[in-house]
């Protein structure tokens, strides 16, 4: 798979290097995080604009069951359906690429202990 060598990824909020693809960023959200597999630092993306994608979601979805339940056949849903609900995951795919950043949920193990260590012995 040659494309996905193109692809350019996205730089860790930590060690800068570009370790993080796209598609996994799409996965993040402010509960879930994951580790950087150059540096092994936990990312996440921004709670603060992570929770303007959720309440969007939340219209987008009353609204599909609203009107679902107005149209009553599965032409109406189904039209309904690809008028809200596509463009919404474009619009949010794009949101969240451009708009979430990511940021450093925890620092690596290895320099935690570091400076657990470090400070002890500076305490002595």
């Amino acid at each position: 798979m040659k494309w996905r060598s193109e692809v350019k990824k996205l730089d860790c909020p930590h060690c800068k290097n570009p370790t993080i693809s796209w598609l996994r960023k799409q996965f993040l959200g402010p509960a879930r995080s994951i580790r950087c597999p150059e540096c092994a630092a936990k990312i996440s993306v921004s709670r603060k604009n992570s929770y303007r994608e959720i309440v969007a979601l939340v219209i987008v979805v009353a609204s599909l069951a609203y009107f679902g339940a107005e149209i009553r056949n599965l032409l109406g849903i189904a039209y309904a359906t690809t008028l809200v609900a596509v463009p919404f995951v474009l619009a949010i795919g794009i949101y969240h690429h451009f708009f979430v950043p990511l940021e450093v949920r925890a620092r690596p193990r290895s320099e935690r202990i570091a400076e657990l260590f470090g400070s002890e012995g500076a305490a002595d």
